[in-house]
């Protein structure tokens, strides 16, 4: 079954990504063949104006020039349209490659990582390897956007609500099998190429202080002058006025434009940076747009996208065509003739400050919701990638709960991954994990957590079956020392306990993982700590589990049975060799592999010893 399915979705996406590379053949022959159009275009109009003009024909002149620029016109756009769609299509290209590289966990090609959200001070996501290469942000991500990749970010970092996570369980479901629809969508992000701090740079501009809108001079003047003009140039092609009068006007007009460049080449090099990324923005959220949801949550994210009647795309699209115009102004011939004759720049700043006004609270607001629409079509991607995983029963009992059946861990391929079932329904319980080193302790321990920030993200989890409570997941398993700060790794471990602590003074609903606790000091100290320890969380309503080496702590299980089960993962040896089947078992660990390892590489351990 699970070959099966695999071969089916390696030959799905093979499909694909030959169809988008056959299109984007296409698409590159179109754009050279127009590349080249152009210049011969050019060239043969240039020419035959050229000729025209030594022959003194007029008529054939303009007549060249009338069918040559505004074919040369429409070829630019041609060409546009063809560029953006051999881009397009390389990107969709790219996506099917980085599906079948990420169904085998081959995370070279993905760029996006999300490491800039690595927190070792966080409750879990350092050491369940939520973020950084080979992580789990990596093989869910499709987001193209910064706010697609940051609204997933979140979800990993902090557990949804109930509502949240049952709500995002149906929409992932809905658009699971919509392989098309979401990869468009991931190609529209990607041409944004945004960043966090550019969509901050937006809302700062978006709040710049308004100049010409709401002073009624400049609506007055826009018209005043203009007329001025024209009445002055009309005047002296009747020869009513002298010549003076219409340059007269023109330097009037143009001293008024120089008065206020400084503050319009600002505020349109300002705007322009964020151009190309807020088109690219407009092409995700018209994507959105013209889709209908069967999913309550999809359409209310979707209705948010219209004002009135009007969606958010055509009012984004109605900023890039007035800062399109603006960039006009760069055109010098443009600007000593139209632009001043008209005061053109004044009349769309005022424009451009209309639609700021209008529309800047609605626009961050738009980015924040196609994010969340991608965070949604990223955890859909990851569902369609692993079509055996389930959706937890999420549940609202008294006690914490975390029962589960053939769980496994997600980073782990599935032809390698052992699953394990586990049931833990109490408050101030622990769950002592015992074995030997290399048995899978600690790789048990990292998938419950896993599974758990999957859960509460409203993912899918590798397991077959699983009921979970909603809980503040902590853990405390890489513990590393530091040189900058001269802390040892024991004294580091003491601190990561202390936050644990601290954690439980502000919530009781702790689901705790803790992984060969104390290990940097003497093993007395060790197992009194520990034991302390595990009496003071059984005073709590948290629960968790706890691995380690010690097998005297066993002992609590009979001395707190209500609080402590022991668990334990085994090994043996097989001509000379040794086995682990990384099978999690009730009871205390019998086998231990430290000495049989030592022996390997050489040191010489005797029975005696």
């Amino acid at each position: 079954m699970q070959e099966d399915q695999s071969h089916t979705l390696t030959l799905q996406f093979e499909t694909l990504k030959n169809n988008y590379k056959q299109t984007f053949n296409q698409r590159q022959k179109q754009y050279l063949f127009t590349a080249w159009g152009r210049v011969l275009l050019f060239l043969i109009t240039l020419a035959l104006c050229v000729y025209w003009a030594n022959e003194r024909n007029t008529l054939l002149l303009w007549s060249t020039l009338a069918i040559g620029l505004p074919l040369f016109i429409l070829l630019i756009q041609w060409h546009g349209k063809i560029r953006f769609q051999r881009n397009l299509q390389k990107q969709l290209l790219q996506i099917n490659e980085d599906e079948l590289k990420r169904y085998t966990h081959d995370f070279s090609s993905i760029i996006d990582n999300g490491e800039t959200y690595q927190n070792r001070i966080h409750p879990y996501t350092y050491d369940l390897d939520i973020f950084g290469k080979k992580s789990l942000f990596s093989l869910i991500n499709r987001g193209g956007t910064a706010n697609g990749k940051h609204t997933l970010a979140q979800w990993l970092i902090q557990a949804g609500t109930k509502e949240n996570i049952l709500q995002r369980q149906e929409a992932i479901k809905e658009l699971t099998p919509e392989i098309r629809w979401r990869q468009q969508l991931q190609a529209y992000g990607q041409l944004a190429q945004d960043t966090l701090e550019q969509q901050q740079g937006i809302n700062d501009w978006l709040n710049n202080p308004v100049k010409f809108k709401d002073k009624a001079f400049y609506h007055l003047i826009i018209w005043f002058l203009p007329a001025l003009l024209l009445m002055a140039s009309f005047s002296w092609f009747m020869d009513w006025v002298p010549y003076q009068i219409p340059i007269t006007c023109f330097i009037i007009n143009f001293a008024f434009l120089a008065l206020h460049a400084k503050h319009i080449t600002e505020e349109v090099e300002q705007a322009a940076t964020y151009l190309k990324m807020m088109q690219a923005q407009a092409l995700v959220l018209q994507h959105i747009e013209k889709t209908s949801f069967k999913s309550q949550y999809l359409e209310s994210l979707r209705s948010q996208l219209f004002e009135g009647k009007q969606p958010a795309s055509h009012i984004i699209k109605q900023l890039s065509h007035i800062l399109n115009n603006l960039e006009a102004r760069l055109n010098m011939v443009f600007t000593g003739t139209i632009n001043v004759a008209v005061l053109f720049d004044i009349r769309h700043m005022i424009k451009l400050e209309k639609w700021k006004v209008s529309h800047r609270a609605q626009l961050q607001q738009w980015f924040l919701v196609s994010g969340e629409l991608e965070a949604i079509s990223s955890l859909s991607a990851f569902a369609y990638l692993h079509p055996s995983y389930v959706f937890p029963e999420i549940v609202e009992n008294d006690t914490m709960t975390y029962k589960t059946t053939a769980i496994g861990h997600p980073l782990i391929l599935s032809s390698k991954r052992i699953c394990n079932d586990f049931s833990l329904e109490e408050n101030g319980f622990t769950a002592l994990v015992t074995g030997s080193n290399m048995a899978g302790k600690s790789t048990f321990l990292r998938t419950l957590g896993i599974n758990a920030v999957l859960a509460f993200a409203g993912a899918p989890v590798c397991a077959s079956a699983m009921q979970i409570s909603i809980f503040q997941l902590f853990s405390s398993m890489r513990i590393e020392d530091s040189l900058e700060e001269n802390i040892s790794s024991f004294y580091a471990e003491l601190k990561r306990l202390e936050q644990l602590i601290q954690l439980l003074k502000k919530r009781e609903d702790v689901f705790y993982l803790l992984d060969e606790l104390l290990r940097g000091t003497n093993s007395d100290d060790r197992h009194k700590g520990v034991m302390a320890l595990i009496r003071q969380l059984g005073q709590t309503k948290a629960s968790g589990l706890i691995s380690t080496h010690d097998l005297t702590l066993a002992q609590l299980q009979e001395t707190y049975p209500k609080q402590v089960k022991n668990y334990s993962f085994e090994s043996r040896i097989e001509d000379d060799e040794l086995i682990f089947d990384y099978t999690l078992r009730e009871g205390t660990c019998r086998s231990f592999s430290a000495s049989m390892l030592m022996k390997k590489i050489g040191i010489a351990v005797s029975s005696e010893q």
